[in-house]
């Protein structure tokens, strides 16, 4: 290239680099993609581009733009950085993190690197270690640090560590935080779990929505804490009429989840449900079930009472960690509740860890397999290697603690490899009415669960859930899992609570009574409940919906056989087929 071009080329990578930081990105992109028609190997033009792609949301271009830079001068930290913080946004986060500590290795002071690498750690619940690799980068640069206490606030928050997640929170909203609407609910939410003040909770979560007026999750959490009642209509009002503007669906969808406990709250049923399925409509994205029913056929294939007792003796022998699994919204915040009373037990909440650590696993030395058939041929080394990750994961929550609780619900399907893997492990699965069950799972914004934005989805899910718990009934000795009914919980609290802290093998503690008491993290679903002594208000809660639930009675067929008659007294409909078939089976067995 002549010295004319050059300069003229520098001198708009100087403009577009403006424009980027104006926020004018189509400007910069059309900027970057010029200079790169006249040189296509302009390092400069290439790397404004990529960071354009990546303000713009758009992480695979940028990550294909950052490869080709990084290809072109493998030891920049710049090139390195960058395409760490592009492959981290495609979920690509195992490929992310060598490159984010090579950038580290070529510039030590590069904080956003850092910043990067902690994000990296925080998505592989690696709490601990995202923790202390931001806490550096405020020690180096305090003013650039708003974000990072935002992010250090979510940290401590998992972690289970209220206080200190509330400071960092208060701390990222003083410093002007790119998200202050986003920080408001997270204080008023941290205040209701530390002290149960719902009026103080509930003036940030107004402030959040006064911040950002779309903000329905914000009106949505305001709801979690929150009784309606008659003196409340204006309220409603208010926000029925913001629902006439515009605004992403997912924000209006949240509104609607708002508005419907509203009207739920209010014994306003018609109303309650509609604004239920219009939120469920609104996030409704398409799934496959096929994934979990796969899952489940392979899982009953592999993990059979034979397989199990042939590796009997390969698996660890530490009885800390306590599962608490089964369906959401099926009782196992309550049974948390209960455990964390206790002095030697703490929680980890839903930790993703055993699915993470069985996925690498599956995917290490060019297998490339999908669980359940990696573990086929599983030898001495590969348990050992599960048991040490993922004790490894759960000390970040209480080391030296005598019980640690994880309660992600999908670790149903993982029951086999627990057996194989911690033997000694506590296991409690929640049981509870199954149209209560899957009409709370409807009333939730699960972002993690997209099959529940759809009764029938939900009735499906639900007989895959029965279908693998009854194959782990026939797989283990009958005393492996403790099956807990929510209904019995609530109705004799006690005699229950000593069922479940035996069944860890801990001594009884009265603190275990009192767990409303106390400070913790809890799910939003489950917020209001959990500052009361005894939740009673759910049991029986379908009635008030049940003629809405066609759909889902179809899907949970003979699921729901026990309930038809409730159903059709309470103005729903029993589907005439499911009751002919079962009255010719039971035709079939007297004779």
């Amino acid at each position: 290239m002549s010295e004319t071009p050059r300069i003229d080329s520098l001198f708009n990578i100087a403009r577009g680099e403006k424009l980027l930081q104006a926020g004018k990105l189509d400007e910069a992109r059309e900027i970057a993609n010029h200079c790169l028609k006249g040189a296509p190997d302009d390092l400069q033009a290439r790397y404004l581009l990529a960071r354009v792609a990546l303000r713009m949301r758009q992480p695979a271009e940028a990550a294909e733009h950052f490869a080709e830079l990084v290809s072109a001068s493998p030891e920049d930290p710049a090139y390195l950085g960058g395409l760490g913080e592009a492959l981290m946004k495609t979920d690509r986060t195992e490929q992310a993190i060598p490159l984010l500590f090579n950038a580290l290795h070529f510039n030590p002071d590069d904080s956003w690197a850092k910043t990067n690498l902690g994000l990296a750690f925080m998505k592989q619940a690696k709490y601990q270690t995202a923790i202390n690799l931001l806490t550096e980068v405020v020690a180096a640069c305090p003013s650039y640090a708003n974000d990072v206490h935002a992010n250090l606030a979510r940290l401590y928050l998992a972690l289970g560590d209220l206080d200190q997640a509330l400071e960092q929170a208060r701390t990222a909203l003083r410093l002007k935080c790119s998200d202050p609407a986003h920080m408001e609910q997270t204080i008023g939410y941290l205040i209701y779990a530390i002290d149960g003040k719902v009026d103080e909770a509930s003036r940030h979560f107004e402030h959040a929505l006064e911040i950002d007026p779309t903000s329905g999750e914000a009106f949505f959490n305001y709801t979690s804490i929150k009784k309606f009642k008659e003196t409340d209509r204006a309220l409603i009002a208010r926000i029925e009429t913001k629902l006439t503007g515009n605004m992403p669906a997912i924000n209006r969808a949240f509104f609607h989840f708002g508005l419907g406990k509203a009207y739920d709250d209010m014994k306003e049923w018609d109303l309650a449900f509609q604004n239920y399925r219009w939120a469920n409509l609104l996030a409704k994205e398409p799934i496959d079930l096929s994934s979990p029913k796969l899952l489940l056929k392979k899982s009953k294939k592999l993990f059979t009472r034979q397989f199990l007792e042939r590796h009997a003796e390969i698996g660890g022998d530490s009885d800390q960690p306590i599962f608490i699994l089964g369906m959401p919204r099926s009782g196992s915040t309550l049974i948390e509740q209960i455990l964390t009373s206790h002095p030697r037990v703490v929680t980890a909440g839903e930790i993703p860890a055993l699915p993470r650590i069985s996925e690498r696993l599956c995917l290490e030395g060019g297998k490339r397999e999908s669980f359940p058939d990696c573990f086929a041929e599983v030898n001495q080394k590969m348990v050992d290697e599960i048991v040490a990750k993922y004790i490894e994961a759960l000390s970040q929550y209480g080391q030296g603690s005598g019980r640690i609780v994880d309660k992600l619900p999908g670790n149903l399907f993982f029951i086999g490899l627990i057996r194989l893997a911690l033997p000694n492990a506590h296991i409690i699965h929640t049981v509870r009415n199954p149209l209560d069950t899957c009409l709370s799972c409807f009333f939730q914004p699960f972002r993690e669960a997209r099959w529940s934005y759809d009764l029938s989805w939900i009735g499906q899910y639900y007989r895959f859930h029965e279908d693998m718990i009854a194959h782990w009934r026939t797989a283990l000795p009958p005393d492996v899992i403790l099956d807990v009914h929510y209904e019995r919980l609530v109705d004799d609290t006690e005699s229950e609570a000593r069922r479940i802290i035996a069944h860890c093998g801990l001594e009884w503690d009265e603190r275990c009574l009192d767990f409303h008491r106390a400070k913790r993290s809890v799910a939003t679903a489950s917020l209001w409940q959990v500052r009361q002594p005894v939740y009673k208000n759910s049991k029986q809660r379908w009635v008030n919906y049940a003629p809405y639930l066609d759909d889902l009675v179809i899907a949970l067929g003979p699921c729901a056989e026990p309930y038809f008659g409730e159903i059709e007294a309470h103005g729903g409909k029993a589907p005439k087929s499911y009751r002919n078939i079962f009255s010719r089976l039971a035709h079939w067995r007297t004779h």
